[in-house]
């Protein structure tokens, strides 16, 4: 079977693709920590939808600050 190679999140904002992230952020860290581990797959996950670094910045902040309130600003 062939695999072919799409964008994450392919067709979406930047905007979008930011807010979606940023969400999974604060759910892969519902036990208010942000492990190596999931911080590199984070960071992964934002270069493979194309993320500018401060975007990429503003999905990690999310990670690692986070609160169910946090999962409001998105």
């Amino acid at each position: 079977m062939e695999t072919q190679n799409r964008a994450l999140l392919q067709g979406a904002a930047t905007e979008e693709k930011e807010a979606y992230l940023a969400a999974i952020a604060s759910i892969a860290t519902a036990d208010r920590e942000a492990s190596e581990e999931e911080t590199s797959f984070l960071d992964a996950l934002c270069n493979e939808a194309g993320l500018s670094e401060n975007q990429k910045d503003t999905v990690l902040a999310a990670a690692a600050n986070a609160t169910g309130s946090d999962l409001s600003q998105h």
